[in-house]
């Protein structure tokens, strides 16, 4: 007779009931959630600095290249490769390292938006005639649509290539633009 008290004194704590199990359920949810929000808050110092660790850590990162080459004719070349690709510099500074410039503004697939590339070009000289220069590439579009622009990065676009390419050219002292498959002609 012990035994089936003891089986009454467990079932009182698993209920085969659905509405008692199921009162349980959000009390359970609830209690992760309140964890899962103190854990993630608990390292951070304010949520400004937590927005801004998560937004460094997902944003796309420039591409980079190296030049050999005097920091003043890598930023000329740079300049010339971006105006070699339709892009219209819309500032530069030699002192500070830094050319932006945005292409033509294209129709897209439906008539009513429009899009736009920006190029952000840093060049900086850390050792005797080497020079690094990263190039980070945004995309502008408006639609009606969703009754706005977007400004977003992208992390990986033939317009890289192009640059570089182009670069490349204009630091060898070639015609900017003109590849060996076009001089051919």
């Amino acid at each position: 007779m012990k035994s089936s008290g003891a089986s009454a004194h467990c079932t009182a704590f698993r209920s085969n009931n659905p509405r008692e199990r199921s009162a349980r359920l959000p009390a359970r949810l609830l209690g992760c959630l309140i964890a899962t929000i103190v854990l993630g808050v608990a390292g951070c110092e304010s949520g400004d600095s937590f927005k801004e660790h998560i937004s460094q850590r997902l944003a796309p990162q420039p591409k980079v290249q190296t030049f050999a080459g005097d920091q003043h004719v890598v930023f000329e070349a740079a300049l010339a490769a971006l105006k070699s690709i339709d892009f219209r510099v819309t500032r530069s500074g030699a002192a500070q390292g830094v050319i932006e410039g945005i292409s033509q503004i294209q129709g897209t697939d439906t008539l009513s938006g429009a899009r736009q590339f920006t190029m952000e070009i840093h060049v900086r000289s850390y050792e005797a005639n080497t020079t690094e220069v990263s190039v980070f590439l945004r995309i502008q579009e408006e639609s009606a649509a969703f009754s706005g622009a977007t400004d977003l990065p992208l992390k990986d676009h033939a317009l890289y290539d192009s640059f570089f390419t182009a670069l490349q050219q204009a630091l060898q002292g070639k015609p900017v633009g003109v590849t060996p498959a076009n001089s051919a002609k």
